[in-house]
């Protein structure tokens, strides 16, 4: 096994031109305590992969962010501006003489450089990172178990549907096969739902993907092959829609006989 020590960034690129590419589903966790920051969550950002199959988790406990707190103090709240918030909160040191107000903010200033660095960790919170939507949701560690096979089971119907969907192999193609999933479902509350998705998949989704399917096929086939054709718009989608209501099997000898008619 390779030492990782000096190649980080090397490794770190190939994790991302991986991701981007990947088609099976991919669940990112950060544990109880634990913390994703800098780079590291550059490198596994799920906004890296356009397919929609990689996808962040957080224990109650976790944080992640770019800075850590300490770091973000150290930019945000510099001594100048903590110096400010000391003098707000505590008028009474209008009326010190000068060396007595600077030893007054001095002894006020690591409790206000505490309540700093508490408010920046605040941002890093998986409450606040599911709000901005960095992470699609806060799994505790104890039902992480429990969560995840849940949501592997639906991601893997969710991708095998879509791939039904989908005109040809490439990832873009998967992404557009998502889109058309969820515009068959056209119920964004459901979608989000792992259990009521499975239970709409089992029970009607499939059939309904099957049959939207095959027309989808029909059609990408049709514009590939009238890729040269120089009707006019009208004519092209007219002929189009003649393929689509042919069927995928009767495709090719429906294109003949429109081309013909012509």
């Amino acid at each position: 096994m390779r030492d990782m020590f000096d190649e980080v960034m090397k490794f770190g690129a190939s994790i991302v031109d991986n991701l981007r590419t990947y088609t099976a589903p991919v669940f990112i966790y950060i544990p109880p305590f634990g913390e994703l920051r800098g780079g590291a969550w550059v490198v596994v950002d799920p906004v890296i992969n356009h397919q929609g199959v990689v996808s962040m988790y957080a224990d109650t406990t976790a944080r992640g962010g770019i800075l850590e707190p300490s770091g973000v103090v150290e930019i945000k709240f510099r001594q100048a501006d903590l110096n400010k918030c000391i003098e707000r909160n505590h008028p009474e040191l209008q009326g010190l003489d000068a060396q007595a107000a600077k030893a007054a903010r001095n002894e006020l200033l690591p409790a206000f450089r505490d309540a700093a660095t508490m408010f920046a960790d605040l941002h890093d919170t998986p409450g606040r990172m599911k709000a901005k939507g960095c992470i699609t949701e806060v799994v505790p560690w104890k039902d992480s178990r429990r969560i995840f096979k849940v949501k592997l089971e639906r991601k893997l119907k969710e991708l095998e549907l879509a791939r039904l969907l989908a005109t040809d192999t490439t990832p873009a193609a998967l992404a557009d096969g998502i889109t058309a999933l969820k515009a068959i479902l056209n119920d964004a509350a459901t979608y989000e739902d792992d259990k009521a998705f499975l239970a709409w998949a089992q029970a009607t989704g499939a059939a309904k993907v099957a049959e939207s399917s095959s027309a989808r096929r029909a059609e990408a086939a049709a514009k590939t092959a009238l890729n040269g054709f120089t009707g006019s718009s009208t004519k092209v989608d007219s002929l189009i829609e003649q393929l689509v209501k042919a069927g995928g099997s009767d495709v090719v000898a429906a294109m003949q006989k429109a081309v013909e008619k012509k």
